[in-house]
């Protein structure tokens, strides 16, 4: 009898922390690697990250907010870091009366499962730090083989980084991963240029709060 309590409690448990993790919608975790370390994070499929143009009335016109709806305005860090506004969403929420269609657009993120505080999104764009005898004409030459434009060096003390433009969303988190893996797949074409990469990341808008 006393075993069966134990039992009946343990499944109270388990199912009660399955149905917070579905209410919380943590359905799906992806990677990314930090230099080396690859750390994984929780897609929030209940939230939609927006980038407005900041300088174009026309596609901010229509992105219309409510108190149930728009959760973070404007406050993150990220290079070239755009105006950013995180959305409640739920299958009850018609997007396109939120956002226009020109209006770029994101999946949220998470760390950690219990994290509300530490959300990141993808504005679009890849931050990669190279080995400093990779010159501008080898970085530029390897930009074209790998499909990434406007190339532009950035000014960290000694190190060789770079940002490259590309589509908001997951595009640039899975050309990231895929960059950071290629050094070590000995059927890479371009292995001999890829191991000049020492860390490749997507271009992270990461929220803060304001002070």
């Amino acid at each position: 009898m006393v075993e069966n309590s134990y039992l009946i409690l343990i499944l109270i448990i388990y199912f009660s922390f399955t149905s917070i993790l579905k209410a919380e919608n943590y359905n799906e975790s992806y990677y990314w690697y930090d230099g080396n370390e690859k750390k994984i994070i929780y897609l929030k499929d209940n939230l939609l990250a927006a980038f407005p143009n900041n300088n174009s009335t026309s596609s901010t016109s229509r992105m219309k907010t409510t108190a149930n709806t728009k959760i973070v305005n404007g406050y993150g860090h990220g290079y070239g870091s755009k105006k950013t506004i995180i959305y409640r969403v739920n299958k009850n929420v018609n997007v396109k009366s939120l956002i226009a269609e020109s209006v770029p657009r994101s999946p949220v993120f998470a760390p950690s499962v219990q994290d509300m505080s530490s959300l990141l999104s993808l504005p679009g764009g890849i931050i990669i730090t190279f080995s400093n005898d990779f010159l501008p004409e080898d970085v530029q030459k390897w930009a074209v083989s790998n499909s990434l434009t406007n190339g532009r060096k950035l000014t960290f003390k000694k190190k060789n980084i770079w940002a490259f433009d590309c589509e908001p969303g997951l595009f640039g988190l899975k050309k990231a991963n895929e960059l950071m893996e290629s050094k070590s797949n000995s059927n890479s074409n371009s292995k001999a240029m890829n191991s000049k990469i020492i860390s490749a990341q997507p271009n992270w808008w990461r929220m803060v709060e304001k002070k």
